[in-house]
């Protein structure tokens, strides 16, 4: 069987997970993946899916000198590295460990420590030390 997933159904494992749905679809997509990593399925793309889905080709050297790459570029090529040498899969899952994060940690971090002054940070280490 021939197994066609578009870009969205390609990007829906690097998704935050909180919502059910959206970890369900992600396991989905992942065990498809799977499953035509195992030649059970066979994966089909087209030109169009490479090119948004962060293909890369340079002339047909695939080995770049990453110092002088944007960081567009960059990412493509650590992102083509990564599917060559773990699999959609393996690429997929490593990535789900990275996660940018949301917020300003400058402002909360005023507002956490808003009462605290090296003093007060002090007295609870050694409040704390004395009770274990």
């Amino acid at each position: 069987m021939k197994i066609y997933l578009d870009v969205c159904c390609l990007n829906r494992p690097f998704d935050n997970r909180i919502q059910d749905r959206i970890r369900f679809e992600s396991e989905a997509i992942l065990t498809i993946l799977d499953h035509c990593q195992k030649g059970k399925y066979t994966f089909v793309s087209s030109e169009d899916q490479n090119r948004k889905s962060c293909y890369v080709v340079n002339g047909g050297n695939k080995k770049m000198k990453t110092q002088t790459l944007d960081p567009v570029v960059l990412r493509k090529a650590g992102l083509e590295a990564l599917k060559e040498a773990l699999g959609p899969i393996g690429m997929a899952r490593f990535l789900q460990q990275f996660e940018s994060g949301v917020g300003d940690y400058t402002e909360e971090r005023k507002l956490w420590l808003k009462d605290m002054n090296v003093k007060t940070i002090v007295g609870e280490i050694k409040k704390r030390r004395k009770t274990k």
